[in-house]
């Protein structure tokens, strides 16, 4: 496995290990066309899939935009330096 690893980082292609951001709908795409060319599933077997995912985004963009805004409220505080008797250094 780390020669196959080691291999992959040689000739720059992304490692099998490796992780890339999606969106949802870039997901979306990837899986139905996984479905038409890879696995040559039925046409009205792909129609079905589409609508229900786009069914998904849609609910996902109107209904759920407060999970994306909390999410967004939930970032890590910038660090504050403080010493052992619990002030931040220099305050006396």
């Amino acid at each position: 496995m780390a020669a196959e690893i080691n291999s992959q980082l040689e000739n720059s292609v992304p490692s099998t290990l490796g992780f890339e951001p999606l969106t949802i709908i870039e997901l979306r795409n990837r899986w139905l066309g996984r479905h038409e060319d890879v696995r040559r599933s039925f046409l009205s077997t792909i129609s079905r899939y589409r609508n229900a995912t786009e069914y998904l985004i849609r609910f996902l963009a109107s209904e759920c935009r407060h999970l994306v805004d909390a999410f967004q409220l939930i970032q890590p505080a910038p660090s504050v330096a403080v010493t052992l008797s619990g002030t931040a250094p220099g305050a006396n």
